[in-house]
């Protein structure tokens, strides 16, 4: 990333903080992408993975380890993704794309 990128993504990311972002409200998807090294092509990737899980588990079967293996499946670098880290990309896809991931979520 130069400079001028880096200005960019600083940006976004005090421009999200001061809306009030964060893993346990997260704003926007791409921006903790971005953070975290996920192109866009493995969001949508992960995207499949964590509907996936909804079809083949009921609702209190739902662990944060499950979406963390399908994330780890798809990146391997989410392997050293804290468990707050994982809690912030379900909330995300939850809210931002995928409805029926919401109430497990919010029991985060």
């Amino acid at each position: 990333m130069d400079n001028k990128e880096r200005l960019y993504f600083d940006t976004l990311t005090e421009l999200s903080e001061a809306l009030g972002h964060s893993y346990q409200n997260p704003l926007s998807l791409s921006l903790l992408c971005l953070i975290h090294g996920i192109s866009f092509e493995q969001k949508g990737k992960i995207f499949v993975e964590f509907n996936s899980i909804l079809r083949e588990y009921e609702f209190y079967d739902l662990k944060v380890d499950l979406f963390k293996k399908a994330m780890v499946k798809i990146v391997p670098e989410a392997r050293a993704f804290s468990e707050i880290v994982v809690i912030g990309f379900i909330k995300a896809y939850a809210k931002l794309l995928i409805p029926e991931l919401y109430p497990f979520a919010m029991t985060l």
